[in-house]
């Protein structure tokens, strides 16, 4: 199991989404948890009934009465589970909901494992999606405070990127979606979960800007937000990364290319190679992100042309440019 666990984070880094899926899914198997390839409309209907009655009968309380489980394949199964729900979207989107399902009642057979408060925010996630937004709201809750109460760190921007950032828009004030998904971005950094913190990033920005605005523009910028959140893999990730500490570097006056700090050019980045780079595939979140920084990079050293001339590459919600 442990091979095969370790193969599924290696194919992972390498994009490799689907064989990523199916090596997880043997890994399961051989600990006894079979996820289903066919007739999976059928099975996700019966594990969905099965989790909605397995899950009625449980409330906060009863799951702080649990103890944890700190077994070691367990644990690891448990986090397998939670990683195959996210590469799947990638990968083979069909098994997503029915991984999901399969994570929860793992979860509540084997203990309060650390994995919990993840599986109960993309259950409410899923749920959303199947129009059943009170019972999505009431186990998003729940995820929040199974992980509050296990004290565990490293799932914070994970489950604020699905709590606050996809389910508690449409029940919750966006003010208090807001924080928790700043508070998720610099969770997600702190403890090396990059690619969630990044989200939480990207989701926060799109629900300040519709912040007060009506409910239909909110819902037609978040399916914008859902199908760019593809784009993020290790190798985008890195480069977005490195344009920031670029950044960081030329704002601290402690280095810089020979262009000068207001350029994002130096030891860490060059701006026209990655722009190049970014041209050539889609990855038009992660090139917003790099245009906006040489933006704010330009006006804040007074090369305004050099600014106006990046920024008109930055569109919100395909709106046109940003000014």
């Amino acid at each position: 199991f442990r091979a095969h666990y370790i193969h599924v984070r290696s194919l992972a880094q390498r994009n490799e989404m689907e064989k990523a899926v199916d090596v997880g899914l043997e890994a399961l198997e051989l600990i006894g948890v079979r996820i289903p390839s066919d007739n999976v409309k059928l099975h996700t209907l019966i594990e969905l009934f099965k989790t909605r009655r397995l899950m009625k009968r449980i409330c906060v309380a009863d799951l702080k009465k649990i103890e944890p489980n700190k077994e070691k394949q367990v644990v690891s199964a448990s986090r397998l589970l939670n990683i195959l729900g996210t590469l799947s979207l990638s990968g083979k989107k069909h098994l997503c909901p029915l991984i999901c399902f399969k994570s929860v009642q793992f979860n509540i057979k084997h203990g309060i494992l650390s994995g919990m408060p993840i599986s109960l925010a993309t259950y409410g996630f899923l749920l959303s999606r199947f129009g059943m937004l009170t019972e999505a709201t009431s186990y998003c809750e729940m995820a929040n405070a199974v992980r509050e109460d296990l004290g565990i760190v490293e799932t914070i921007a994970s489950v604020n990127m699905a709590v606050y950032g996809i389910v508690f828009p449409f029940s919750k004030p966006l003010r208090e979606c807001e924080k928790q998904l700043h508070h998720g971005y610099t969770a997600g950094f702190e403890v090396g979960d990059v690619a969630n913190s990044l989200r939480c990033a990207s989701l926060h920005r799109y629900i300040s800007f519709f912040s007060g605005q009506p409910l239909p523009k909110f819902l037609k910028g978040v399916e914008k937000v859902s199908k760019l959140m593809k784009e993020y893999n290790s190798n985008s990730t890195l480069l977005v990364n490195l344009v920031y500490q670029q950044a960081a570097v030329n704002f601290s006056g402690s280095g810089g290319a020979s262009t000068g700090p207001a350029y994002l050019n130096g030891d860490f980045c060059d701006y026209n190679k990655i722009e190049q780079q970014f041209q050539e595939k889609t990855h038009s979140i992660l090139h917003e992100q790099m245009n906006l920084m040489q933006t704010i990079l330009a006006y804040h050293f007074a090369h305004y042309d050099t600014g106006w001339k990046s920024s008109e590459k930055i569109h919100v919600c395909g709106g046109g440019s940003i000014f």
